[in-house]
């Protein structure tokens, strides 16, 4: 069973109460006195990543698209975002395309067995991109 482009993106983006709770929290920090700053502080730098997305498809004809997604308290090093990743297209132990950050390397993809560097602007230009290289790759939309 293929899948539509409405239906990927309406599972993969970020849930609006994620994008909401962010928000609010960067509106209360004009009225934060000494003590709430040092509590925000603590739990900001000693909090733990929060998965943003955890999708696995398997499409009709036997290839895997995995996607997982996590908002990170500090950026993975060398990136400068906060937002930790693991994209995958292929097939049982063959890699066609794949996204990731991983320490030390940064953004970067791998395509037909190729490191590329990549430039990360955004989760959702993300998406975009390693949608872009999965269509390009079957050569039809998923």
């Amino acid at each position: 069973m293929a899948c539509r482009r409405s239906a990927v993106r309406s599972r993969l983006a970020p849930p609006k109460s994620f994008k909401a709770a962010h928000r609010a929290a960067f509106s209360l920090t004009d009225s934060l006195t000494a003590f709430d700053t040092q509590l925000i502080y603590g739990m900001l730098c000693h909090m733990k990543a929060e998965l943003v997305i955890r999708d696995r498809r398997l499409l009709s004809d036997g290839a895997i698209i995995e996607i997982v997604v996590w908002k990170v308290p500090k950026p993975v090093p060398p990136t400068e975002h906060g937002w930790k990743y693991r994209l995958f297209y292929g097939r049982p132990g063959q890699r066609l395309v794949g996204y990731d950050n991983e320490r030390g390397k940064g953004d970067h993809r791998h395509l037909l067995g190729d490191e590329l560097s990549y430039v990360f602007v955004s989760l959702e230009q993300l998406l975009d991109d390693f949608e872009a290289d999965i269509i390009a790759m079957r050569g039809e939309p998923i």
